[in-house]
């Protein structure tokens, strides 16, 4: 019974960490226009890159 209750407990914990983590992250600055466009190019280039892997997988 301990052992259910201590893997609850950690559980929340983990949870709870990953919330302030979440947080911290998207507190920062999201960077300079360069940076922001550079980050859209690579998104896009992934987008495009996962879409043609599923097409291959299914």
């Amino acid at each position: 019974m301990t052992v259910i209750i201590i893997a609850i407990v950690a559980s929340i914990c983990a949870l709870l960490f990953a919330v302030y983590l979440a947080r911290v992250v998207m507190a920062h600055d999201t960077g300079t226009d360069a940076m922001r466009s550079i980050a859209a190019a690579i998104q896009e280039g992934a987008s495009a890159f996962l879409y043609r892997e599923y097409l291959y997988i299914s």
